[in-house]
Protein backbone atom coordinates (compact mmCIF):
# COMPACT_ATOMS: atom_id res chain seq x y z
CA UNK A 1 0.00 0.00 0.00
CA UNK A 2 3.18 2.06 0.23
CA UNK A 3 3.71 2.73 -2.98
CA UNK A 4 -0.25 3.04 -4.17
CA UNK A 5 -0.46 6.01 -1.47
CA UNK A 6 2.09 8.79 -3.79
CA UNK A 7 -0.19 7.33 -6.47
CA UNK A 8 -3.15 8.41 -5.42
CA UNK A 9 -2.84 11.49 -3.89
CA UNK A 10 -1.14 12.60 -7.38
CA UNK A 11 -4.38 11.62 -8.84
CA UNK A 12 -6.29 13.85 -6.01
CA UNK A 13 -4.32 16.51 -6.14
CA UNK A 14 -4.38 16.59 -10.16
CA UNK A 15 -8.51 16.26 -9.35
CA UNK A 16 -8.69 18.84 -6.86
CA UNK A 17 -7.16 21.15 -9.59
CA UNK A 18 -6.75 24.13 -6.53
CA UNK A 19 -2.74 24.15 -6.50
CA UNK A 20 -2.01 21.71 -3.89
CA UNK A 21 1.07 19.69 -4.07
CA UNK A 22 0.07 15.46 -3.82
CA UNK A 23 2.77 15.85 -0.66
CA UNK A 24 0.48 17.99 0.87
CA UNK A 25 -2.27 15.76 1.54
CA UNK A 26 -2.14 13.63 4.77
CA UNK A 27 -2.40 9.96 4.41
CA UNK A 28 -5.61 10.43 6.50
CA UNK A 29 -6.83 13.53 5.16
CA UNK A 30 -10.77 13.30 4.27
CA UNK A 31 -11.19 12.86 0.76
CA UNK A 32 -15.11 14.61 1.08
CA UNK A 33 -15.04 16.91 3.95
CA UNK A 34 -11.43 18.32 4.47
CA UNK A 35 -9.90 17.99 1.12
CA UNK A 36 -13.80 19.87 -0.08
CA UNK A 37 -13.87 17.59 -3.05
CA UNK A 38 -17.20 17.93 -5.06
CA UNK A 39 -19.05 15.60 -7.02
CA UNK A 40 -17.66 16.51 -10.48
CA UNK A 41 -13.98 16.49 -9.20
CA UNK A 42 -14.71 13.01 -7.33
CA UNK A 43 -16.19 11.44 -10.28
CA UNK A 44 -13.29 12.41 -12.83
CA UNK A 45 -10.89 11.33 -9.52
CA UNK A 46 -12.58 7.73 -9.51
CA UNK A 47 -11.99 7.76 -13.67
CA UNK A 48 -8.17 8.47 -13.20
CA UNK A 49 -8.27 5.68 -11.07
CA UNK A 50 -9.20 3.00 -13.04
CA UNK A 51 -7.55 4.07 -16.10
CA UNK A 52 -4.21 4.13 -14.19
CA UNK A 53 -4.42 0.73 -12.28
CA UNK A 54 -6.45 -0.75 -15.03
CA UNK A 55 -9.23 -1.76 -13.20
CA UNK A 56 -13.33 -1.34 -12.71
CA UNK A 57 -14.36 0.07 -9.29
CA UNK A 58 -17.20 -1.25 -7.63
CA UNK A 59 -18.95 1.73 -7.36
CA UNK A 60 -21.76 -0.16 -5.42
CA UNK A 61 -19.28 -1.14 -2.90
CA UNK A 62 -17.81 2.35 -2.26
CA UNK A 63 -19.38 3.99 0.61
CA UNK A 64 -18.54 7.02 1.84
CA UNK A 65 -16.41 5.13 4.54
CA UNK A 66 -14.51 4.50 1.58
CA UNK A 67 -13.85 8.38 1.44
CA UNK A 68 -13.07 9.11 5.18
CA UNK A 69 -9.27 9.29 4.41
CA UNK A 70 -7.13 8.79 1.37
CA UNK A 71 -5.51 5.53 3.24
CA UNK A 72 -9.00 4.11 3.33
CA UNK A 73 -9.68 4.98 -0.28
CA UNK A 74 -6.14 2.98 -0.83
CA UNK A 75 -7.25 -0.12 0.64
CA UNK A 76 -10.46 0.17 -1.72
CA UNK A 77 -8.34 0.19 -4.74
CA UNK A 78 -5.97 -2.27 -3.39
CA UNK A 79 -8.75 -4.74 -3.19
CA UNK A 80 -9.46 -4.52 -6.72
CA UNK A 81 -5.79 -4.41 -7.86
CA UNK A 82 -5.75 -7.38 -6.01
CA UNK A 83 -8.78 -9.10 -7.26
CA UNK A 84 -7.25 -8.90 -10.92
CA UNK A 85 -3.77 -11.14 -9.94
Amino acid sequence: MDDLLPQIKSMLAEALGDGRAAEELGDDADIIRELGMDSIQLINFLFMVEDKFDVELDFDRLDIEGLYSIRAFCGFVLAHVNALA
